[in-house]
């Protein structure tokens, strides 16, 4: 029992029972001295009011215009949109309407695969810096790589069944492509341009074979045409070895070495060009890179300190625009790296892979800043281990775009 005073208060174990007890009790009793007509009265109000709430929640959010939830939704990041679409089927219109997709083109994504691994793909969100697990249907190949894109789509080519396909990989749109005249795998080089300002227009792909024959593939026209053969002055061809292909407007650009230089394809007039600028060094790894419609070099050194360097094309000559910090990677202290360069306009995405380690490093073009990105792709480990290489294309994240 509780006994309390004024400036008191002691309990006693062998009366707890009792006292609760009594207490129900006294709620009781209190409660039913409440007037039935009040208690009535309050519960009506109570309903009316909740009624009159919920009627008006619904004619408000009923009636909302679509512009309204555009702005509101246009707002949020990719992956929460994906997910929104599977409300209702307005919901999933408005979502994938041409209007909503034209609002929502904002930074590029970036699509990687493990070299070599099977079901490894992934998609990499530069907003909110983080990694989705994707896996293209009819794309069952143990060495899938992505060799170019354009627009929101990508080309990819698989080497187990020597097929060359183009995919959305938000979408899971695929579409296989023929396969082209005169030419075998292994390709020396593949470009991609868009026909147009959006992929409406079509697209084109240029394969280069290894005696200097290309190819062209017209999206509109679903074949290929064989063009002949490059021009003699830019012949014999020798590429820096996992440099990307880089297209800016209708001209894709490719880094040669011997003599250290520039190829260019204008796909729209079909003129090639070489242009002869020197490589800052011999001893490095180099990938062209396009940040907000220019030319960059990517470069990492190897050896006692290894470092990444951005150069920018100035005159036919690459400048220095940023380096990342000392000790910025020093994990790879007296190690020989190999580096896979991918960049999307305003990221720049940077996979070093030594034999024990493998890590990325992000720069901003804008900022010029370098960032270590902490998350890693689904399927490759932080720890030490065998040799993962990163392969990879930067696309537009769009929802309705089709192959």
């Amino acid at each position: 029992m509780v006994i309390a005073g004024t400036n008191s208060l002691r309990w006693h174990n062998s009366k707890v029972q009792v006292f609760s007890s009594d207490c129900r009790k006294l709620r009781v009793a209190k409660m039913a001295e409440v007037r039935p007509a009040q208690r009535s009265c309050r519960r009506q109000n109570c309903n009316i009011s909740l009624g009159a709430s919920s009627s008006n929640d619904d004619s408000v959010w009923k009636g909302l215009p679509d512009h309204l939830i555009e702005a509101v939704l246009k707002r949020l990041p990719l992956a929460p949109i994906c997910r929104f679409r599977a409300v209702c089927k307005g919901w999933n219109s408005l979502l994938t309407s041409y209007r909503f997709c034209q609002q929502l083109a904002g930074i590029p994504w970036i699509y990687v695969v493990i070299f070599q691994k099977e079901n490894s793909g992934a998609l990499y969100d530069p907003v909110e810096r983080n990694w989705y697990r994707c896996i293209i249907p009819h794309l069952h190949g143990k060495d899938v790589r992505p060799l170019a894109s354009a627009g929101s789509l990508i080309c990819l080519y698989d080497t187990d069944n020597q097929r060359l396909c183009v995919a959305n990989p938000l979408k899971n749109s695929v579409r296989p492509l023929p396969h082209p005249p005169c030419l075998r795998w292994p390709f020396v080089e593949v470009g991609m341009t868009l026909n147009g300002d959006n992929i409406s227009s079509g697209y084109k792909i240029v394969s280069l074979g290894t005696g200097g024959s290309y190819v062209i593939y017209d999206s509109l026209q679903n074949n290929w045409i064989h063009r002949g053969r490059l021009p003699s002055v830019c012949l014999p061809l020798s590429f820096v070895p996992g440099s990307k292909v880089v297209s800016i407007g209708c001209k894709v650009y490719f880094l040669r070495i011997k003599p250290d230089g520039l190829i260019s394809y204008n796909m729209d007039n079909d003129i090639w060009e070489q242009f002869f600028v020197q490589l800052p060094s011999n001893l490095s790894d180099y990938s062209l890179a396009e940040g907000e419609g220019k030319l960059l070099l990517l470069e990492a050194t190897s050896g006692r300190t290894c470092r990444l360097q951005v150069f920018e094309l100035q005159n036919l000559r690459w400048r220095t625009v940023s380096c990342t910090p000392a000790n910025f990677c020093g994990e790879f202290y007296k190690s020989n790296v190999l580096m896979q360069c991918i960049s999307n306009q305003k990221l720049i995405m940077v996979s070093l892979s030594s034999d024990i380690l493998t890590r990325i490093y992000t720069y901003d073009v804008l900022e010029r800043k370098w960032y270590r990105d902490i998350l890693l792709p689904p399927g490759m480990e932080r720890t030490k281990g065998k040799q993962k290489i990163l392969l990879g294309a930067a696309f537009d994240s769009s929802l309705t775009a089709s192959a």
